[in-house]
């Protein structure tokens, strides 16, 4: 759109003529001859130029000089002189591009070489602010399972990126809650009436739950009450425990056979709960998991059940499914995070207990499925048997272990968590002799692996700090 101005300044410049003779009647008739042509220019109706700038009125997102006007004339006789106030004065025969204008408002005439047509506007040129867009909480923090919500401010409508684990409202929300499995990273858009955006991140990060399992001592006998339950901890201390029987002590003692949970609460405000049985006797449902050496999502089951025969068993899975033979195999077909608990009753009629407690994970259905295969003795081809060929000490390593060999040549290091995730990775080139800083690892059990000149090499680390 054009805003025309009609300014007659021919009017102004009759008065003063007028005003002039008679102040000043000295060479009257000159100044009359001008006065009579000033009368005749009055009267004088002037055409237009048929200018049409394009476009008229602009606008754009943020700061800065970005306005783009084209002048064109399609009247009179070129020419054309323009004047912009604020800007340029140019000639140009039919057009004139006139770029990087600031924002202002910027009025213009354009007349032709003959003074026989003249047009007026105005040419205007907007910055339109861009969205402070801010995210509350910032970079907050979740307990592995919980959620979060947060806010977004400062425009009309946004939009969210990524949109996995949006478990309330939509990704073109203001207000969005998420329950992110692992620590992401969030990219949210703002968006204002006029079409400009602008941008922020947020990094929601997810703690693991603290995971326990027991070293369990059955009560002697049938009601002596002798029993203790003895918590072994890995996650972020220092921890805090309340069991059950309302003990706040890591270790519960005089203990009746029967069923116990524990809540362990991180230093990073996380908490789980784990159950342990007290039986009576010495029998013992021992095992082990194993995290398969060459398969992923693969681990192994070593039952270490000790009792008077016949032992009857009841294995479960955590996923309300159950198994009641000594090795049975087991796959996790949906997502979700599980533990694993075997009961036994022996002959002597000893009852017991035990849980693997540290939350076999199977996060999203496009992970590959966990299966668990419960053994006497784990096969030889899922274990990697050249332990030997390299030293790795101290084991277990509180702050700091050492690996040293002297028959081949460590091309890659890296050291997986038992649920079989790489925490750590390094390139010793050469190196006979490499040393690794454990101090911040959390306490559990690791499997350090060497690929070598001659092929992978494994090496079981346990950190106790």
């Amino acid at each position: 759109m054009v805003i025309d101005d009609s300014i007659d300044v021919l009017t102004n410049e009759l008065l003063f003529i007028f005003e002039e003779l008679i102040s000043n009647p000295g060479d009257m008739k000159k100044k009359f001859l001008l006065f009579i042509f000033s009368l005749f220019l009055l009267n004088k109706t002037f055409a237009q130029c048929n200018t049409v700038v394009t476009p008229s009125v602009i606008s754009f997102c943020g700061p800065g000089c970005y306005g783009d006007v084209t002048f064109n004339s399609a009247s009179g006789t070129p020419p054309y002189d323009l004047i912009i106030t604020g800007g340029p004065t140019v000639q140009y025969t039919s057009s004139y591009n006139w770029t990087n204008i600031c924002p202002g408002t910027y009025p213009y005439s354009v007349t032709d070489a003959s003074f026989s047509c003249t047009d007026t506007g105005t040419v205007i040129i907007v910055s339109n602010p861009l969205p402070g867009v801010i995210v509350s909480p910032n970079n907050p923090t979740v307990c592995l399972g919980g959620s979060v919500t947060l806010i977004a401010t400062g425009a009309v409508f946004y939009t969210w990126a990524p949109i996995v684990n949006l478990i309330s409202a939509s990704i073109d929300s203001a207000v969005v809650t998420l329950n992110p499995v692992v620590t992401t990273t969030y990219t949210v858009v703002g968006y204002t009436i006029e079409g400009c955006t602008s941008s922020v991140t947020v990094t929601v990060v997810v703690n693991p739950l603290p995971t326990v399992s027991f070293n369990v001592t059955n009560e002697s006998c049938v009601g002596c009450c002798d029993g203790s339950l003895a918590p072994v901890i890995y996650g972020t201390a220092p921890f805090a425990c309340l069991w059950s029987n309302s003990s706040t002590s890591f270790t519960n003692t005089n203990l009746c056979s029967g069923s116990y949970s524990i809540v362990i609460s991180d230093a990073a405000g996380c908490a789980s709960t784990s159950t342990a049985v007290i039986g009576t006797g010495t029998c013992n449902p021992d095992f082990t998991v194993t995290p398969d050496a060459f398969t992923p999502h693969m681990y192994w089951i070593t039952n270490n059940v000790t009792g008077a025969a016949p032992i009857s068993y009841l294995w479960t899975w955590g996923d309300a499914t159950s198994d009641t033979i000594p090795f049975p195999s087991h796959t996790y077909a949906q997502a979700g995070v599980y533990d694993i608990c075997l009961s036994i009753t022996d002959g002597a009629g000893c009852s017991s207990s035990n849980c693997w407690s540290s939350n076999l994970a199977r996060m999203d259905a496009a992970n590959s499925m966990i299966s668990v295969t419960v053994v006497q003795q784990i096969p030889t081809s899922a274990l990697d048997n050249s332990e030997s060929d390299f030293t790795l000490y101290p084991n277990p390593a509180a702050s700091q272990f050492t690996i040293y060999n002297s028959q081949f040549t460590i091309e890659k290091l890296e050291v997986y968590s038992i649920l079989g995730e790489k925490i750590f990775n390094q390139q010793p080139e050469g190196q006979q002799q490499v040393g690794i800083d454990v101090s911040k690892w959390n306490n559990g059990i690791y499997f350090v692996k060497l690929k070598t000149s001659e092929g992978d090499k494994i090496q079981k680390l346990i950190v106790q700090h």
